[in-house]
């Protein structure tokens, strides 16, 4: 998806009892058999073609994307790293 992070979650993050980005899905799967026992794992599925990190991009293109994205840094930023 390319939508907006706030457009599926909100805008309150206080609203979840557990944000974490991505790359600590291991840490999500922990939390939720503390809680609850035995759950199926949360594995990436999708995990071939090119890493891209912020520093692959051209500057405009950076800019582009924290446009699109400035809300979500707002609300998720201390989530998303």
């Amino acid at each position: 998806h390319t939508q907006p992070l706030s457009t599926y979650l909100g805008r309150n993050p206080e609203f979840f009892d557990k944000l974490v980005p991505v790359h600590r899905m291991g840490e999500l799967n922990d939390w939720l058999r503390d809680k609850f026992g035995p759950i199926p794992s949360f594995d990436r599925l999708k995990t071939e073609g090119p890493k891209i990190d912020e520093a692959d991009l051209l500057p405009g293109e950076v800019r582009k994307l924290r446009a699109m994205y400035h809300e979500d840094y707002q609300i998720f930023g201390p989530y998303m790293a």
